[in-house]
């Protein structure tokens, strides 16, 4: 799927955020392919998930292009115009 995507567009250099993360595996491809990536989910669990596994599976540089945070869809706060790739 993400070499399909890549295909549209390269990750490397763009924002991504992943709406409804879970434990953040969108996110966390995005960020080892070079992307500045926000995964948010509802569930403070799935996005504690997410940070274990980040913090676990990603080289340090990706990891500190990764981010998961506790938010709906639609109240996020990341600022208008600001993601390149929404999933």
């Amino acid at each position: 799927m993400y070499d399909r995507l890549e295909r549209v567009g390269p990750f490397a250099g763009t924002t991504l955020a992943d709406a409804a993360c879970g434990p953040g595996w969108v996110a966390l491809e995005a960020a080892a392919r070079g992307a500045r990536s926000i995964g948010f989910d509802l569930s403070p669990q799935q996005v504690e998930a997410a940070r274990a596994v980040a913090a676990q599976r990603l080289a340090p540089d990706a990891a500190d292009r990764c981010s998961f945070i506790v938010a709906r869809a639609e109240a996020t706060t990341l600022p208008d115009a600001s993601l390149d790739w929404y999933v």
